[in-house]
């Protein structure tokens, strides 16, 4: 798990180098069609870079999910657009797309620590927040 971060990340930035500028015999196959489905096209940006967020989660925390998510997303779609076209308005979509994926790992993350400090508190026990370690600071007259 160390390394799969790092290694989601070039195979992600290498892949779309290679399918738009390794490879022009794919544009001719079933998957010319699957490309241009922006059904689809939106459906593999949120597995991959769910993916990728799930591992930048697992490896450096919170804090780091969604810069390292959008700098592998970023430079993933400067790969597709170099020497093509400048970057603009569809990379853009992309980009924010990849910042949902994280989003949606980062709330998955702290429902389910949510879920745990909830299933761990003892019966009649103060409230905690999913982002501290210890019960509220408000007493009993104050809530």
């Amino acid at each position: 798990m160390r390394f799969a971060f790092p290694l989601l990340g070039a195979a992600y930035v290498l892949g779309a180098a290679w399918i738009r500028h390794g490879h022009p015999g794919l544009d001719a196959t079933w998957f010319a069609a699957a490309k241009a489905s922006e059904p689809v096209h939106i459906a593999a940006h949120l597995v991959l870079y769910g993916t990728c967020a799930a591992a930048v989660l697992a490896r450096f925390g919170p804090g780091f999910v969604l810069p390292a998510t959008l700098a592998v997303g970023g430079l993933q779609e400067l790969a597709q657009v170099v020497g093509a076209r400048p970057f603009g308005a569809p990379e853009a979509f992309d980009l924010g797309v990849d910042g949902l994926a994280a989003t949606l790992v980062l709330l998955g993350a702290v429902a389910q620590r949510t879920r745990q400090t909830a299933s761990s508190a003892p019966t009649g026990a103060a409230s905690t927040s999913p982002f501290s370690s210890g019960p509220s600071s408000l007493s009993g007259s104050q809530r």
